[in-house]
């Protein structure tokens, strides 16, 4: 619960919308790129009994064990990102072309992605507790 706060904040409004919309997979290496995660870890052992995620595991806890915790923040974003999510006629223009895009992908049948577009739209102005109750009530609607 939460994704269509907390990914905006994470990714920037553009990169969570397509990948929420799309809900397409997305490669570990650029999501960390985009600061959606901390760290890629190899999972696949080259020989048997290598155990390569469970050492990089280790190895990745071991750099945070002398770290206070700190909550997951987004990387620089690029100033055309801050010109088009930080103000008002941004998101007006981000909502313009998600709405279309929309429109021409789904022919306006699957309400999911719309909800989805508006909640993230919704988070973007307003506080934590406001943008996770809007968004539990928009899945709510979508569950009658």
């Amino acid at each position: 619960a939460g994704g269509c706060y907390r990914l905006p904040r994470l990714t920037g409004i553009q990169t969570a919308l397509q990948w929420i919309l799309t809900s397409a997979p997305q490669k570990a290496p650029k999501c960390k790129k985009v600061g959606a995660v901390d760290a890629v870890i190899p999972s696949a052992d080259r020989y048997p009994n290598e155990n390569r995620f469970l050492h990089g595991v280790r190895a990745w806890a071991g750099k945070l064990a002398d770290k206070p915790l700190r909550p997951a923040q987004r990387k620089n974003k690029s100033l055309v990102n801050t010109l088009m999510e930080n103000n008002s006629i941004g998101r007006g223009v981000i909502h313009s072309v998600s709405m279309k895009t929309l429109n021409k992908k789904t022919g306006g049948k699957y309400l999911g992605q719309y909800k989805a577009l508006e909640t993230v739209l919704y988070a973007a102005t307003h506080s934590k507790e406001q943008a996770l109750d809007y968004e539990a009530k928009q899945f709510a609607e979508l569950l009658v």
